[in-house]
């Protein structure tokens, strides 16, 4: 039987509940079985309404795996009409981005599904109905602009960096106790092209900085050669360019300027700025701290990775140098320099968090500090409010030119190097958003 037949019975055997959850491999794999029938109606309403917001997740994504031939049409007709319900109305974050994955992409990259659900606007119609409305009851909600939101619910406790014996470890990742004392919302997918050109149009002054290089067409040229989708995540800006469209996100939905994480002006987000003594309490948008990054990233997992411990499967999370999926017409050469991709075109972790390793670097919102003693701390503003080009910033996450070592929840960015300065753009770093909630029953 030839392996992709072979997958396809693995699934139809596990949902016919052949096999119990505690079989799954990785996410959307399963065990070995054959000559299982094709998925019924009875079979996905039962998997669909497990009350394990897990054991829905896993169903989920593995329904990619399937063809034509696997689900007849009344099964198809069922899954979607309670797929596109349970997208406006589940209240599991991992669950709603499991089903934007599935229902909302035809391909990876250029290689295409074996079956196109074709839900795409349907999906959207729904984010724009949601869009500013209350998520009292769920765990994620949409912004007024669009951007799709995970909500942790604080406060939260759980160990960050990496054990001694982690393949790839730096020494920058002692492992530690933290403690975040706040509730926060962090975005599920980096900040697009057009989620950021849609910030520059409306905002001439930041724009003409924003292009004002040595050579003029350097954005133009590193966009269209490594980021050429509008869906895709939007890299060359500085840390103080991303902190400039938090706080123009945060006027778009209404939030007062004395919510602001930054100061309110974008002429006084500039080298020497200095951060409200209290901006990890206000409720403006902002970049994620080190420790809500790495929190959010771990989705629950102690291990390397929030799948597991091996780079086996990596390809299914994360866009990479050795998941470079090419452009048509790109020569067969596997030395090729790799690029973005859409967001949200790889499988997401368990709270619904997309791309959180590769596709590209993430700045979060701390400078870069030293926590080899690896003791316990509070995720609170750091008493150094000063933003300066001479200290450098955190990024996290990994990127496309990068290998597997990269790819890991503790992995800081090189951050005991002092690389990254808030001043510089680099083609291989974005951004994605967070901030903070007081009561995370009334987010957003």
């Amino acid at each position: 039987m030839k392996l992709a037949n072979l997958q396809r019975a693995h699934l139809r055997a596990w949902v016919q509940g052949a096999f119990r959850l505690a079989t799954v491999l990785v996410i959307g794999t399963v065990v070995v079985a054959q000559g299982a029938a094709s998925i019924t109606v009875e079979t996905i309403g039962q998997r669909l309404s497990d009350p394990s917001a897990s054991a829905r997740r896993t169903f989920i994504l593995g329904l990619a795996d399937l063809s034509d031939e696997d689900l007849t049409d009344p099964a198809r007709t069922f899954a979607t009409r309670r797929l596109l319900r349970m997208y406006r109305q589940d209240p599991d974050p991992g669950t709603h981005s499991a089903i934007r994955w599935l229902l909302g992409h035809d391909r990876q990259g250029e290689r295409r599904r074996a079956l196109d659900w074709g839900q795409a606007e349907a999906l959207s119609r729904i984010e724009r109905d949601l869009a500013g409305r209350s998520g009292a009851e769920r765990d994620w909600f949409v912004t007024s602009t669009g951007q799709t939101m995970t909500v942790v619910r604080g406060p939260v406790e759980f160990i960050m960096g990496s054990p001694p014996d982690e393949a790839g470890r730096t020494p920058d990742e002692a492992r530690h106790r933290v403690r975040i004392p706040r509730s926060f919302a962090i975005a599920t997918t980096e900040v697009t092209v057009a989620q950021f050109q849609q910030f520059l149009d409306a905002n001439p002054e930041v724009k003409a900085q924003h292009t004002r290089l040595d050579n003029p067409g350097q954005i133009a040229e590193a966009l269209q050669r490594l980021s050429p989708d509008d869906d895709g995540p939007r890299t060359m800006m500085t840390w103080y360019e991303a902190a400039m469209y938090c706080n123009w996100l945060s006027r778009q939905e209404g939030l007062p300027e004395s919510e602001g994480g930054y100061p309110t002006g974008f002429h006084e987000i500039v080298d020497g700025m200095v951060l409200p003594d209290d901006h990890l309490h206000r409720l403006g948008y902002r970049l994620p701290t080190e420790a809500e990054w790495e929190y959010a990233a771990r989705a629950g997992a102690s291990t390397a990775r929030f799948y597991g411990e091996s780079q086996n499967g990596l390809d299914q999370f994360a866009w990479y140098a050795k998941n470079p999926i090419r452009r048509k017409g790109d020569a067969p050469d596997p030395a090729d320099p790799r690029r973005t991709w859409p967001v949200g075109q790889l499988k997401p972790n368990g709270l619904g968090l997309f791309d959180v390793y590769g596709n590209v670097w993430e700045w979060v919102h701390d400078r870069a500090r030293d926590y080899s003693t690896g003791v316990a701390r509070v995720d609170t503003e750091d008493p150094v409010l000063v933003v300066s080009d001479a200290v450098a910033r955190t990024r996290r996450g990994g990127s496309f030119p990068y290998g597997a070592d990269v790819m890991r929840s503790a992995h800081r960015g090189g951050a005991s190097r002092q690389t990254y300065f808030p001043s510089q753009r680099r083609d291989t770093v974005g951004f994605r958003i967070a901030r903070t909630i007081v009561d995370a029953h009334e987010a957003p």
